[in-house]
């Protein structure tokens, strides 16, 4: 990411984007006086009729993405602009849900570790693995999702490593008998995906992935009856930053709820283990509809949705959805 002050011209169009163009994020604000800003692929010609005035009281221009050419002209001598550059970014969407909450006084994280049996250590908090990641291991509660069975025949994991950086392994099942990841430095799993199946669309039973040497230290689950996690948390990789944006949630069994979506950093910077929240929604028997987020996580953070219910038995769903910049 970088800020330049771009000196204009009133005899014609300047160009404020790279050349060639590429599909990125910018922001825009005029420094001084109003200008004319434009899209095009080419340079315009002066007289443009089409174009978007941004003025030096008006608010920064957030382009989102842009896919071509950005030209400003100014429209007085004093005329500038600065113009900053936000990189390529990776769309992040996480959703989950928790079926039978408890009324724990902590919360709950939302998650179907109360549904795995045998059951985990925890059933109402995802534990973080070690910085410097761990070996893990994955088993099926069903030998149908095995090589040759009508389930899951294959799982994908979309994790960081030792050194936080995004990786990808994908591993054949093997039914009810435990299989060691091939790597041995898992730090975050953030995905956790069937990647091939049998005759059927779905897993048949749960599979979990947890610590190679305690299986009731579990990271990650795929339930019954789908193909990927539910389990709505996110580790930052290092040298990204996550722009989330919004968030929606909802209860179906008329019971009331406090959902909090939260984060380990407080204004960019890392509180370990301290999930702060960032947004907080009282739900009962209806969903919220899209509400409106805007937080900066930074690399090695950790986004998270947990669950504080007024009594037992409701049932949540939730999704955030983010931006991952190419930048720290």
């Amino acid at each position: 990411m970088s800020t330049t002050l771009v000196t204009l011209d009133l005899s014609q169009y300047v160009r404020v984007t790279s050349n060639p163009a590429s599909s990125t994020g910018m922001l825009i604000q005029s420094m001084r006086d109003s200008v004319r800003v434009t899209f095009s692929a080419t340079q315009p010609a002066r007289a443009n009729p089409v174009y978007h005035v941004l003025g030096g009281d008006d608010p920064i221009l957030q382009l989102d993405m842009v896919t071509t050419h950005v030209w400003v002209l100014a429209m007085s001598t004093q005329s500038a602009v600065a113009v900053t550059m936000l990189g390529a970014y990776t769309p992040i969407q996480k959703f989950g849900e928790r079926k039978d909450m408890g009324d724990t006084a902590a919360g709950e994280d939302i998650c179907m570790f109360n549904k795995l049996s045998p059951a985990p250590t925890s059933t109402t908090e995802v534990p973080t693995p070690a910085s410097a990641g761990e070996q893990m291991t994955f088993v099926c509660e069903s030998d149908d999702d095995a090589a040759g069975g009508i389930g899951a025949q294959a799982v994908r994991f979309d994790y960081l490593d030792g050194a936080g950086a995004a990786q990808q392994l994908t591993m054949a099942t093997a039914g009810q008998t435990p299989v060691d990841l091939s790597v041995s430095d898992v730090r975050y799993i953030n995905n956790f995906s069937v990647a091939g199946l049998g005759t059927s669309s779905v897993a048949i039973g749960h599979i979990k992935v947890y610590r190679k040497t305690d299986d009731g230290r579990v990271y990650n689950m795929i339930a019954a009856g789908g193909n990927q996690s539910m389990v709505p948390h996110y580790m930052v990789p290092m040298g990204k930053t996550l722009h989330v944006r919004g968030w929606h949630c909802g209860e179906t069994q008329n019971r009331r709820v406090n959902l909090r979506i939260r984060s380990t950093d407080l204004q960019g910077e890392i509180t370990d283990g301290v999930y702060l929240f960032k947004d907080v929604e009282y739900i009962r028997n209806n969903p919220t509809g899209e509400m409106l987020l805007d937080y900066f996580a930074p690399e090695l953070s950790i986004t998270k949705v947990s669950g504080w219910p007024e009594s037992a038995g409701s049932e949540v769903g939730c999704s955030w959805h983010a931006r991952l910049y190419d930048y720290a």
